[in-house]
Formats: structure tokens, sequence, C-alpha cells
């Protein structure tokens, strides 16, 4: 149907509700569906740092060719916390990171000066936005004019919005219903 890659154990795929051995199995049986015709990126996010490595070094020795690992929820990390906790993760692993923003479900949300700390780290490569709040969008895309960072819409309401800011694409619950309005 042309979408450009599959994402799978984000929020809509109600990660936070499956076990690590279910998220495993799940991802190994997708990956090997997909078989490298698009990229398949991974949600890795959990509450800890140690549970969020273990889980994205496994998707990566699956084949995951990029994670997606939103902000811990259950608590409020401060802003240092966040940068230690996404370059911790970054560190273990070799593949592209995406930042996941959804502070409706976590309670936190990535300020642009965290995100701006964390686009200089190598293989964070971009951020998913779930915010729907424009000055999140419009301080993102400031920061994915740099060549090696990417701005994804991932509130559907918000989509040609961000992409009139130079959003590079969409994680869109709806487009696993209407995929050719979408693309």
């Amino acid at each position: 149907k042309g979408v450009k890659g599959i994402f799978i154990l984000g929020s809509n795929g109600e990660f936070h509700v499956i076990d690590e051995a279910e998220k495993i199995e799940f991802a190994e049986k997708v990956i090997g569906i997909v078989d490298h015709r698009v990229p398949v990126y991974v949600g890795t996010g959990a509450c800890s740092t140690k549970e969020t490595i273990r889980l994205s070094k496994k998707m990566e020795e699956l084949g995951a060719d990029a994670l997606s690992v939103i902000t811990p929820y259950f608590l409020t990390p401060t802003e240092e916390e966040l940068v230690q906790h996404f370059t911790a993760v970054a560190e273990s692993v070799s593949i592209p990171i995406i930042l996941y923003n959804i502070p409706k479900a976590t309670g936190c949300n990535l300020s642009a000066e965290v995100v701006g700390c964390l686009a200089e780290v190598e293989n964070i490569r971009g951020i998913k936005d779930s915010s729907g709040k424009e000055e999140n969008l419009k301080a993102y895309a400031e920061l994915a004019k740099r060549d090696d960072f990417d701005l994804l819409i991932g509130s559907d309401s918000k989509i040609s919005y961000g992409y009139a800011l130079g959003a590079s694409g969409a994680v869109a619950g709806t487009s696993n219903v209407i995929t050719e309005v979408l693309v």
C-alpha cells in the first residue's frame, strides 16, 4: 500500500500490557514477515533504563531497523535524567533511535532543549511527537532542519500541520484502516 515502514509495540500496539517474551515473539514474527521490504521500527521503552536497554539490545539482535523509545512513564524524570536515560539506551545499541513523546500517557513532555541535546547523540535520529501541541511541533521542526534528525508526527490530527512545518513522516494509528488516504 506504499507505507515506508512498519511501527510495532507502540502505544496503539498496547506495548504496556504485553510481557517481554510476547514482545520478543511478536517482533521476531513481524521482522521475518516484513523481510527487509521496509524498515521495522520497534518500541522498546519501559519504566526503567535497565529494562529499556535489555529490550533494545534484544530487538537489535532480532533485526529491528530502528527503535522507538518512549519517555519513562509512571514517574516524572528531570531533564537531566531524561538525557541520561536516552543517552544510555542509545549507547547500548548501534541502530537508530527515535524518541517518542506522548505526555498524555507518560506525564512527561520532552522539551525542545532536551531533544536538542539528544539530537547530538549519534544514533538518536528523530522524534515521534504525539503530544498534539503545536509549540512542540514548531520547536522539533527547527531541530529537524538538521540533515540527520527527523520529525515524525504521531497525532493524526496534526499530520498536515506537521508536514507544513517540514516533518518527514507520520506514524498514524489511522494508517491501519485508511492506509491509502494517509500514504
